[in-house]
């Protein structure tokens, strides 16, 4: 039943990217007509002076030729950012408290049942009571098991939180920092990432990874 949900949702959400893909498509078809009708009943004198006022593509984005993007190495400003270290201090620290306590449970769940072995082997359980022991153990586990989950899922939203807190607070330096540079654009990237190749005249990191360090408390 279960499956059968998320086919017909996995199918639902095909149907609607068709439905988007098909609507492009249409608008592109007329853009094309329009692109055609311009070129083929225009004179020479329009063709010149439409080229000669067409904006550049940055123009056209912008409404502004004179912008000026420049990018960082997110990798480098990040790791001289000093929230960096202080969060991961944090994380480290909850890891290793959640760690503790789950292997105590452990702990105190492997005792218990190599007390119980001694004791049928000893005999001093009775069938009732041996399976009620039994019993009391298989629940332990499972709530090791469930507490192990909930550990894992505590620390993926600690460290989604943690990212976010990150970003947020580069933002905002960033911002700060912008204020007397007037960029138009601050991007990031990182090595193997989506940018292949950008002019280090454009490379800000090295003066950015200086300032970051002037405000480190």
């Amino acid at each position: 039943m279960e499956n059968q949900k998320e086919i017909k949702k996995l199918t639902k959400n095909k149907f609607n990217t068709v439905n988007v893909i098909a609507g492009i498509n249409i608008i592109l078809l007329i853009g094309l007509a329009l692109l055609y009708v311009l070129y083929f009943t225009g004179n020479d004198n329009g063709q010149q002076e439409a080229t000669e006022n067409t904006p550049s593509i940055t123009e056209t984005i912008t409404g502004d030729s004179n912008i000026t993007i420049v990018f960082v190495n997110k990798e480098e400003v990040l790791e001289s950012y000093y929230l960096t270290d202080k969060l991961r201090r944090d994380f480290e620290a909850e890891k290793n408290r959640l760690e503790r306590q789950f292997m105590n449970k452990q702990e105190e769940i492997r005792r218990d049942f190599e007390e119980f072995q001694r004791n049928m082997q000893s005999g001093l359980l009775r069938d009732e009571s041996a399976q009620r022991k039994e019993q009391e153990l298989m629940i332990a586990q499972q709530e090791l098991y469930e507490m192990n989950e909930l550990f894992t899922e505590r620390l993926i939203r600690k460290e989604q939180e943690m990212q976010l807190q990150l970003a947020d607070s580069l933002s905002s330096f960033l911002e700060e920092y912008n204020k007397d540079k007037n960029y138009h654009y601050i991007l990031s990237y990182t090595i193997g990432g989506s940018v292949l190749y950008g002019s280090p005249a454009f490379d800000i990191t090295k003066d950015v990874v200086k300032e970051i360090k002037k405000v480190t408390p």
